[in-house]
């Protein structure tokens, strides 16, 4: 006869929710992923319209050169802390 002994473990937070409390926090999990897409897409379009609209100087449209040097370390921060976020979400082992 073999020795194997069914193992047991310590439940986490986690196994111990309701069908209906995954439920919840999965739709608000949803809910907030679609929110902050559609501000970052938002955001980068803002951006991408600013650049443009200071390239061509269309309807005389001037920022100052220190304005459009933080705005492109701004959108490259918010890429950066997105990038971030998600790695960390699906790649547990990296905290």
């Amino acid at each position: 006869m073999s020795d194997l002994q069914p193992s047991t473990t310590v439940a986490n937070s986690q196994d111990s929710q309701s069908p209906a409390e995954t439920r919840a926090a999965i739709r608000l999990r949803t809910q907030a992923f679609c929110f902050l897409r559609r501000a970052f897409g938002f955001s980068l379009g803002a951006t991408f319209g600013i650049i443009v609209l200071q390239g061509f100087h269309l309807w005389g449209f001037q920022l100052s050169d220190g304005f459009l040097n933080w705005l492109g370390v701004a959108t490259v921060g918010q890429v950066a802390g997105l990038f971030t976020m998600v790695l960390r979400q699906n790649s547990p082992k990296i905290q």
